[in-house]
């Protein structure tokens, strides 16, 4: 079976009124379709076509909407999505979502949302970290996906990118950050010459 690398990271979860965790960071390996713990990736459908995924646990999850996956993401695993700055639609549902429960959810910090079509549009995924200081590179453990084969429908198939501030983020044609590459960037509504060309990507300031 093909082998893939793709790097996970586990670090402190802080917030208002939240508890937190050891610091921890490693380079897995892992089997195509699965994260850390074995826990495969869930993939997009034209019934759930909006997903998430946490890079420093590889838990993830897909819904009909923004408010759903909020709602799914509390209910499957005690997370609330949060933003260091700039809202958007799934933290302010995950907001709303976390009011209403029992639990007292752990925070998981938006990076970045990409979509498989131009001007935000299609298939999305948003991606979140548990560590406390999102997009630092900070122990060499930055907040990278270096392989799409876990996420198969991104893999040549990003058209659009929504970093979160104070987020950037970098895509590469090839897996590992290789081959040509964007550079840091912004909220990119058509990534024009490199539509439906990256296999990994980073967030970093």
């Amino acid at each position: 079976m093909k082998r893939v690398r793709i790097l996970l990271v586990s670090g402190l979860v802080m917030g208002a009124a939240l508890s937190s965790g050891p610091t921890a960071g490693a380079l897995a390996s892992a089997d195509e379709g699965s994260a850390e713990s074995g826990a495969t990736i869930v993939q997009p459908t034209p019934e759930s076509p909006t997903c998430w995924t946490e890079i420093s646990s590889g838990k993830s999850a897909c819904a009909a909407t923004e408010s759903e996956l909020a709602q799914k993401i509390l209910d499957d695993f005690d997370l609330m999505v949060v933003s260091s700055g700039t809202t958007t639609e799934l933290t302010v549902a995950s907001s709303e979502s976390a009011r209403s429960s029992e639990v007292q959810p752990m925070a998981t910090w938006v990076l970045g949302q990409v979509w498989v079509d131009r001007n935000y549009a299609g298939f999305s995924r948003t991606f979140t970290t548990s560590r406390a200081n999102p997009c630092s590179q900070a122990g060499n453990y930055p907040d990278a996906y270096w392989s799409f084969d876990a996420i198969y429908i991104l893999n040549d198939n990003i058209e659009s990118v929504a970093p979160l501030s104070p987020c950037r983020i970098q895509l590469w044609a090839d897996a590992n950050s290789g081959g040509s590459t964007t550079g840091q960037l912004g909220r990119t509504a058509d990534l024009a010459g490199f539509r439906n060309v990256a296999s990994s990507l980073q967030f970093s300031r």
